[in-house]
């Protein structure tokens, strides 16, 4: 049997007996090692090695920016103007959120720190907004 397969079948099974997801990615990628007659060993030095990234710092910091900015009446002043000029058409506030995504991601250069962010500065905005 292919190792796609086996990790399909195991992955399927996981989820649907209510298994979380990442529990179930992590069940069948373990059985497909065992079966490829691999070391264990390879999982921990793996998992460490990728999220043992230096960028990964920067990320607490960009989700505190985003709370500051949040707190500090920043993101309310743009988000009125934003509001202001697009006559309080609600879908807009999302628009924003997906181009100012795009901005910062460009400008940073990570993702995840992007959607730490946005996400911490638009999403308690865009509940408050309806």
């Amino acid at each position: 049997m292919s190792t796609i397969i086996i990790f399909l079948l195991v992955f399927i099974i996981l989820a649907i007996i209510r298994v979380p997801l990442a529990h179930s990615m992590l069940g069948a990628a373990i059985i497909c090692i065992i079966f490829n007659g691999k070391s264990l060993g390879i999982v921990a030095s793996t998992a460490y090695s990728s999220i043992d990234v230096f960028a990964f710092l920067a990320i607490p910091g960009f989700i505190f920016a985003g709370d500051l900015m949040l707190h500090g009446k920043i993101a309310e002043v743009i988000l009125d103007e934003v509001n202001k000029i697009s006559g309080g058409v609600r879908s807009i506030l999302g628009s924003v959120a997906v181009i100012l995504a795009m901005l910062f991601g460009t400008i940073l250069g990570s993702s995840t720190a992007t959607v730490g962010l946005v996400g911490g500065m638009l999403c308690p905005k865009m509940e408050s907004f309806g």
